[in-house]
């Protein structure tokens, strides 16, 4: 089966029952970004490595603006802040790659404008079932099903009062377990987000849910986040500088009990500053390997001109055994 097959059927599959109409591809160029010893260097944990880079382009305007993904076996999956789908499946090492394209349906958006299709974060269902989607300016979750379920839209009372352009910028999914949805802004005045538990699928509105806190490094906001299989979660931070500068923190948080109330502060395992590498970084996803997990890395480029998608792999090697792979 050719590589655009492959892609192609598994677009068709993910929208439906959505018409088949919207689904069709794009060809993205994949070039390998020669790291320096300072882009090493971001790695701040010695079990963490910066391990390649890569930048994503095309002639096709729909690849830009990615401001999540989440991979799975069949390939990695971005989504971006105009409401496109893009998923990369067969090889992903070629130079030349092909991607499905598909746009939110209705009622998630169906719409490549920014402000009516502002998708900023994506993860699987704790299930496995479908992907989840938050929608930032409206503050609820899209859900696509892998199966035969319509697309759905859920509105949470807790995120309502979310502004509407720093709402859910961040979602993780821990496989057979729940989901966490934090804020980008702030609104509190020690610059803590909400951060919100579901003790399940975050699209189902009989969900329990949990009010929690995080705090970010300072002058740092989350941008996404993701579970290691153990319970214990890596945020994806952000900084937009002067003159455009970009910086980017990865905070490690410990496994947590769910309360009411509860404050979370995560440590430091990389830092991505002042290097050739840094950039608007939105997206984060994690694959568990045995002795460990590979994280992937995406930029958004706000579809501004000259401003490019990067794509960033880390290895993270747990010496003391505590990632292991996914059953």
């Amino acid at each position: 089966m050719t590589l655009r097959l492959s892609i192609t059927l598994a677009a068709v599959a993910l929208c439906q029952p959505v018409s088949p109409a919207y689904a069709d591809t794009l060809s993205i160029r994949q070039m390998p970004i020669a790291l320096t010893a300072g882009d090493h260097a971001a790695a701040t944990d010695p079990a963490l490595r910066i391990a390649g880079a890569w930048t994503l382009a095309s002639d096709d305007r729909r690849l830009g603006g990615l401001s999540a993904m989440a991979v799975q076996a069949d390939g990695i999956r971005f989504v971006s802040d105009a409401g496109v789908l893009l998923h990369v499946g067969g090889d992903r090492d070629a130079a030349q790659i092909e991607a499905a394209a598909l746009r939110l349906p209705a009622p998630c958006g169906r719409t490549e404008r920014k402000k009516a299709g502002d998708a900023e974060s994506i993860a699987l269902a704790p299930d496995g079932s479908g992907l989840r989607i938050g929608m930032e300016r409206t503050n609820a979750i899209c859900a696509l099903s892998f199966g035969d379920a319509a697309p759905s839209v859920t509105a949470w009372p807790a995120m309502t009062g979310w502004r509407r352009n720093k709402g859910a910028e961040a979602m993780a999914s821990l496989p057979g377990g729940g989901m966490v949805i934090i804020s980008e802004g702030a609104d509190a005045k020690d610059g803590t987000r909400p951060f919100l538990w579901f003790a399940g699928d975050a699209s189902l509105s009989t969900t329990r849910q949990t009010a929690m806190r995080y705090m970010p490094p300072k002058g740092f906001k989350p941008g996404d986040a993701a579970f290691l299989p153990d319970g214990r979660m890596i945020i994806l931070n952000r900084k937009h500088g002067m003159g455009g500068r970009y910086a980017s923190v990865l905070t490690l948080l410990p496994a947590f009990t769910p309360a009411e109330g509860q404050r979370l502060q995560g440590r430091e395992i990389a830092r991505i500053e002042g290097t050739g590498i840094a950039a608007n970084y939105e997206g984060l996803a994690i694959v568990p390997r045995p002795g460990g997990a590979t994280l992937w890395m995406v930029t958004d480029n706000n579809f501004a001109q000259g401003k490019k998608t990067l794509l960033l792999r880390l290895e993270w090697d747990d010496k003391a055994g505590a990632i292991a792979a996914s059953p």
